[in-house]
């Protein structure tokens, strides 16, 4: 039995739907860290919490499929 392995931008999505409001990547990247739903083994987890989200949005801003939205500068929240 196989599992999907979770990402950055999935445990990013839990973390702001439990939190139900905006929050920056530092927000984030503490609250992925305390609830243990993704291991950080980079230098600057805090930057790649950034950059995934920036990633997502360069993808998919605007559109249905899009998970997360910003809401101002570093400050990000659900798309739903």
């Amino acid at each position: 039995m196989t599992s999907k392995r979770t990402t950055i931008l999935d445990a990013t999505v839990a973390v702001l739907r439990s939190a139900n409001t905006a929050q920056t990547a530092a927000e984030i990247h503490a609250s992925i860290t305390k609830q243990n739903l993704f291991e950080f083994k980079a230098k600057d987890p805090v930057g790649m919490v950034r950059s995934a989200i920036r990633k997502h949005l360069r993808a998919h801003a605007g559109t249905p499929t899009a998970r997360v939205r910003a809401v101002e500068k570093d400050r990000y929240a659900l798309a739903e």
